[in-house]
């Protein structure tokens, strides 16, 4: 199958709107949506401010059920590790 990947920036002490949130997802129906929430900051006139994100796409994940932690880590593992990421630490 298919694999979506979106990365971005997260500030250790920055200050994320809706209860400290740098991720919301919506999953309906008609699909998903993704959006990743910047640090909060007051903008001055004339002031640029910048959130990057990238996009990833891959072809031919094999994934497993989706119900096993393991495979899903196992099969993400390379896809993450291609664009330079570590996996994150797996709770046990």
């Amino acid at each position: 199958g298919m694999c979506f990947l979106k990365t971005f920036g997260f500030l250790e002490n920055g200050v994320y709107p809706d209860r400290g949130c740098n991720l919301e997802c919506y999953v309906q129906d008609w699909g998903a949506e993704i959006e990743d929430l910047s640090p909060l900051k007051l903008v001055q006139p004339g002031e640029m401010y910048e959130h990057k994100n990238r996009w990833y796409i891959f072809e031919d994940v094999v994934c497993p059920n989706a119900r096993d932690e393991g495979g899903i880590f196992a099969a993400l593992q390379p896809v993450i590790e291609s664009v330079g990421l570590a996996m994150p630490a797996r709770k046990q």
